[in-house]
């Protein structure tokens, strides 16, 4: 007589996908004094989140941590912490299809090599800058996701940056006809603008994230005066599965027959 025994491992993949979460960090901001970073209805006016920084070298490092939910399950919130690495580049170049007549436009058409001088941030009131307080054409920040780590009671997870989704950028000055261009390569996000405070949005990069002052070949009065104020992003966490777990999905996987012969 022979039997069919099916093993299957969809009861685990439903726990585990239970325990993945996307949370979105809105608006770090360069000022520590009055940083404006919320996540899920928490602002770092609450004792759930909070934001340090230090210069380092030329560049600056945020550290953020967040204790406003539990991913394993208890009563007990979890600890979420990560930096935020900030860097200015200068000597990139850049191309862009932005005319004279376009304000508040974006696209995606434009091009970026990353310069190699590494430059210092300017961190101010207004926002991150490059050298000299303005982005000047050619001058890149760069923002990274470092040392990330989740602390619970059980089980294991992995925490890493979902993406990065828009910036707020600043002017400095008098002036008009801002040029920003997001991301290496080509093909790339652009977008001109000549309010004094402008949501840039609409793009999704991986990290790095890499923002890059333009200018367009017609003249523009003063492009370099504006500054990035707030960055928005995602952080992903995934549960782990134990290793016991882990060989189980696997024969589930494969469906695994297992047959007996009397």
């Amino acid at each position: 007589m022979k039997q069919l025994l099916y093993i299957s491992a969809a009861g685990i993949l439903a726990t585990a996908s239970s325990q993945a979460a996307t949370l979105t960090f809105a608006s770090l901001s360069s000022s520590l004094a009055s940083n404006t970073l919320a996540i899920g209805g928490y602002t770092i006016a609450d004792t759930e989140l909070s934001v340090t920084g230090a210069a380092s070298g030329n560049d600056f490092v945020y550290t953020i941590v967040y204790t406003g939910s539990s991913y394993d399950g208890d009563a007990t919130n979890d600890t979420l912490s990560f930096d935020v690495l900030v860097q200015g580049w200068a000597g990139s170049v850049t191309t862009n299809t932005m005319l004279g007549s376009e304000t508040e436009v974006s696209k995606n058409g434009a091009t970026a090599t990353i310069g190699t001088t590494d430059t210092a941030v300017t961190v101010n009131a207004n926002g991150w800058a490059v050298a000299n307080g303005t982005m000047n054409a050619g001058q890149t920040l760069q923002f990274s996701i470092l040392n990330e780590a989740l602390t619970t009671s059980t089980g294991s997870y992995d925490v890493s940056l979902g993406n990065f989704f828009g910036s707020h950028a600043t002017e400095t000055g008098n002036s008009y006809g801002h040029v920003a261009v997001i991301g290496e390569g080509s093909g790339l996000y652009e977008t001109r603008w000549n309010q004094t405070n402008y949501e840039i949005t609409g793009f999704s990069e991986g990290d790095p994230l890499y923002i890059t002052s333009a200018q367009i070949t017609e003249a523009s009065a003063n492009p370099q005066r504006w500054v990035t104020r707030e960055i928005d992003f995602t952080m992903e966490v995934t549960a782990v599965p134990e290793p016991s777990s882990t060989a189980l999905l696997g024969l589930g996987g494969l469906a695994l027959i297992l047959r007996r012969r009397k």
